[in-house]
């Protein structure tokens, strides 16, 4: 996530508001001129206001810019997704994403279902999300975090089955679960994948100490 850069008006790369992607951007000028009239004349000039789009990359997805502002993609106040989540959940998550600004309940759904694969791609493979993320904690996940996944992931104490809409969900609600979901992968994928980066670096017999081996 920190590798994110803002869309920004001919910019050459940014963080692709439908991918994600931090990739290089194709811009095209389509504006259409100034428009006249079948009945024009010389005082009925309509000038057009200046239209761009820019081609990503990595997508190949059009992002549309009128007057040096971004008006297609809608922007979105959602964090993009980390760059260490499962490439099945980060496809979830971007759509959550995309279609946040018009159903944050049909975002809620879709990150129900995030939530569920995230658990299975961790070595999860309990239907339970209750018994699931009582073993992630195990694991290093922060209790607090997963009394917030399950209070998301339930109401009256039933849990909500993931891709169901649930009429309660609001826009906060929906903003916390993308939140949440980035720091589950945060404790449980990027943390410990920085660990194992750096217990390279250590001499063997600290390796072998922390690997439970005795030091030769």
């Amino acid at each position: 996530m920190s590798d994110y850069v803002a869309p920004a008006y001919e910019l050459e790369a940014f963080t692709c508001p439908f991918c994600h992607a931090y990739a290089h951007q194709e811009w095209r000028d389509v504006s259409l001129g100034e428009q006249k009239p079948s009945n024009f004349s010389p005082f009925m000039a309509i000038p057009v206001s200046p239209l761009f789009v820019a081609k990503c990359d990595s997508c190949k997805k059009y992002s549309v810019w009128l007057n040096k502002i971004k008006i297609y993609p809608p922007t979105s106040a959602i964090n993009p997704p980390s760059s260490d989540m499962p490439s099945e959940v980060k496809s979830i998550y971007q759509e959550a994403s995309n279609v946040y600004t018009y159903s944050p309940r049909a975002a809620s759904a879709l990150l129900r279902l995030a939530l569920q694969k995230l658990l299975q791609s961790v070595g999860e493979k309990s239907d339970n999300v209750e018994r699931a993320l009582d073993n992630l904690v195990k694991r290093g996940l922060p209790a607090v975090i997963k009394d917030v996944a399950e209070a998301l992931h339930c109401e009256n104490s039933s849990y909500i089955r993931p891709g169901i809409i649930d009429f309660s969900d609001t826009e906060d609600i929906a903003k916390t679960f993308f939140t949440m979901l980035n720091m589950i992968v945060y404790y449980i994928i990027t943390v410990p994948k920085n660990i194992a980066t750096i217990a390279q670096d250590f001499p063997t017999s600290i390796q072998n100490k922390l690997k439970g081996q005795p030091s030769k």
